[in-house]
Parts: C-alpha cells; structure tokens; sequence
C-alpha cells in the first residue's frame, strides 16, 4: 500500500482540503482496518480493478471495478 500525506487545513477553515490517499493493490494481499469511523473525514474510495464488499452503517455492499464509494464523515465502515 503507498500513502501519500497532503497539508491539512486548519480544522477552523471553511475549506475542504485532501487529508491523505492510499493506494492499495493485489500485492498488498488482505488490507483489513476494522470497523471505523472518521469524525471530520468523508472517505472516497475509487475501485480500479476487482470487486469486493464495503460495510457502511447497517449493510454490506458489493462494489466492483468502476465503482466510486462515498461515505460521509461520522459514519460507521469497514
């Protein structure tokens, strides 16, 4: 997995900034975080190649090449 770390933003600011951006692919084998959340964070996932299965919330979600995740700041997903 390569991560790449942007400057934040004052958390004060009115303005959206790019808190980080992984990359994670077939070599990185099994790429587990547990169940989370990110008080202050909306998490945008880009699936390039594969399927697999997001849990938000209450339910899993099958998502598969193409597909664009949005989960919302405060919510639940693994």
């Amino acid at each position: 997995m390569r991560q790449f770390f942007c400057q934040r933003v004052a958390a004060n600011q009115n303005v959206s900034s790019l808190a980080y951006i992984a990359k994670v692919t077939p070599t990185d084998e099994v790429y587990i975080r547990g169940i989370h959340q990110h008080d202050h964070v909306t998490e945008v996932s880009l699936v390039m190649a594969g399927s697999g299965n997001y849990f938000i919330k209450d339910g899993h979600f099958p998502v598969r090449q193409n597909d664009a995740v949005v989960i919302n700041a405060g919510t639940l997903h693994s």
